[in-house]
């Protein structure tokens, strides 16, 4: 699991003020800290960060009923044949 460490100070409001680093568009204390944090808790494996992992192969089957549905001008978009029995509601209808 990815983490990150913990936020610093904030020794300076970074709103709206007579502070020279909010009209020199200076980079604020901490900045990024709430971005990595996020981007730790949404990691599943750190090593992803520096390598990606290699691809999976195929679902080959799949993949071939999908081209001859296509090749035969059929619609390869999977049918569930009772999509409406899980319907809670008429709207739109």
């Amino acid at each position: 699991m990815a983490q990150a460490g913990p936020c610093g100070i904030w020794p300076e409001d970074i709103g709206p003020s007579l502070n020279r680093n909010y009209f020199e568009n200076q980079p604020v204390w901490n900045h990024g800290c709430s971005m990595q944090r996020n981007l730790a808790a949404v990691v599943d494996d750190p090593a992803d960060l520096v390598q990606p992992r290699g691809e999976t192969p195929a679902y080959t089957m799949r993949r071939t009923t999908v081209l001859e549905k296509y090749r035969s001008g059929v619609s390869p978009a999977t049918t569930v044949p009772d999509a409406n029995a899980a319907k809670i509601s008429e709207l739109g209808k």
